[in-house]
């Protein structure tokens, strides 16, 4: 009888360490604790950029907590729940608020994994798309999944796309051209 409780014990102390520090192959099992700080680090500086001087913490918490939900779409795709909060962060730092900021970090992380780039390269040629040709957030999404079958249907990356766009999309957009003829001459 006092075997098996002891044995019941430690089964019960390894699975709730392994819970939270992790399984035993982790190194000195620090990793997930370096994961949660990451984590942490993401949520902060979301919370320090997001709105403006009349924005209470109730709608930041509100705006964080639909990152999350966001977030959780594309942990099948191996982005990390702190990739897409930072990404929301920085989007947030550019202005972005609201279902706008909701929309902007779906594009950007959407074409980050279509494309495997980095996820500022992704946001940074989400915002030039939308200033460079007024390309609404909503109307983001179709942009998107055409450069996705431009990179299908050719030999050009959308990699190599995104590094074009920021440099050549206002040049085409003033000669009279939108995104298709921009990817037309890429």
């Amino acid at each position: 009888m006092y075997s098996y409780f002891i044995t019941s014990l430690s089964i019960v102390e390894k699975i709730s360490d392994n819970a939270f520090f992790g399984s035993e192959d982790s190194i000195l099992n620090v990793t997930p604790l370096t994961r949660w700080f990451g984590f942490e680090t993401a949520e902060i500086k979301f919370k320090k950029v997001y709105g403006d001087l009349t924005t209470t913490p109730a709608e930041t918490n509100q705006a964080l907590a639909g990152i999350k939900e966001l977030a959780k779409g594309y942990i099948q795709y191996g982005v990390a729940v702190k990739d897409t909060i930072s990404l929301a962060a920085d989007a947030a730092a550019a202005g972005y608020q609201g279902v706008a900021l909701q929309n902007q970090t779906n594009a950007a992380t959407k074409l980050a994994v279509l494309g495997q780039i980095d996820n500022q390269k992704a946001l940074q040629t989400t915002i030039t798309l939308q200033n460079a040709f007024g390309i609404s957030t909503q109307d983001l999404a179709g942009t998107i999944d055409f450069l996705n079958a431009v990179e299908n249907q050719t030999v050009t990356s959308l990699d190599d796309i995104t590094t074009a766009i920021p440099k050549a999309a206002p040049v085409v957009k003033q000669l009279g051209g939108n995104v298709k003829d921009l990817a037309f001459f890429l």
